[in-house]
Formats: structure tokens, C-alpha cells, sequence
């Protein structure tokens, strides 16, 4: 390994990749294949004052599970990972979640205070309540392009 000079590192990810060693101070966390991560945060470890000691939460898509068109079945899922930040290679858990994260979907660390000051949640809107408004909306627009036809045969 060539030893680093100056501020900037002029190797590419796949020769960081490729040289990987315990000593370089570049570490990359290598993914399995077709598995994509997105939204890394990091989360300081509540028993350390060392600035990397925490863990890096992030979602991951394993895109192998996408249609041979490309296109993403209701079955799909996202898991999120977390790692160890201090060494980069411990994967301390991997959550399951219920269906896909879509990529570009931000993510913010709330504190455990920070969610206890959070309000109760009363009610959740559900897709089969937008759907049923989303028809009748449809059949009110249907309703009034007949009239509209109507009318405007009367008129000539």
C-alpha cells in the first residue's frame, strides 16, 4: 500500500476495495452482491467520548429481488443494517423491515427524549380510504363530463 500524502487520496473505491487492509485509514464497507445501501447515518455510542466509536444505521435493497423488467413486487423488502463504525466490517444487526425503503427516502436520528415528546398517534390514514375517495371523486367527474356532453349538444 502507498503511503498517503497530503489531504486527498487519489485512489478510486475499487482500488481502496482491491487493497484493503486492517492499517489503511480509508475503510469501506463492501455489500454483497446486487445489494445496494442508501442513508447512512451515524449514531454516537452512548459509552465513548472517541468521535468514531458508534454504529452507521443504513437501509439495504437487495435488488435481486426486482422482476426481470425491472420493476419492484409488493413482496420486496428492505433490511436495515448496523455496522460498527470504528472497524467497518462488524455488521452488529440486520432488521428485517415490512416492505421496501425507495431509494432517496431521508432519514433522521431521533433520541430516545425526542420521541418520548412525540404525540400520541390517534389515527392513520389507509390506502383502501384513499382509494374509496379517489372513486367517488372519478365518479363525480364522470357524472359531470356527461352533463357537460349533454348540455353542449343542446347548444348546438
Amino acid at each position: 500500500m502507498a503511503p498517503i500524502a497530503g489531504c486527498v487520496d487519489g485512489r478510486t473505491v475499487g482500488q481502496i476495495l482491491d487493497e484493503g487492509t486492517e492499517a489503511d485509514p480509508i475503510q469501506i464497507f463492501r455489500l454483497p452482491h446486487n445489494h445496494f445501501a442508501q442513508e447512512p447515518r451515524f449514531v454516537a455510542a452512548s459509552y465513548s467520548r472517541d468521535e468514531d466509536a458508534g454504529y452507521l444505521l443504513f437501509y439495504v435493497f437487495d435488488e435481486s429481488q426486482l422482476t426481470e423488467n425491472g420493476d419492484c413486487p409488493g413482496s420486496a423488502v428492505s433490511e436495515l443494517w448496523i455496522l460498527d463504525a470504528k472497524n467497518m466490517r462488524h455488521v452488529i444487526a440486520k432488521i428485517t423491515l415490512p416492505q421496501r425503503v425507495p431509494y432517496g427516502l431521508h432519514g433522521t436520528w431521533f433520541s430516545h427524549s425526542d420521541i418520548e415528546k412525540q404525540r400520541e398517534v390517534k389515527a392513520f390514514r389507509s390506502l383502501e380510504q384513499l382509494q374509496t375517495r379517489k372513486q367517488e371523486w372519478v365518479r363525480v367527474w364522470r357524472a359531470w363530463a356527461r352533463w357537460r356532453h349533454f348540455l353542449e349538444k343542446l347548444a348546438g
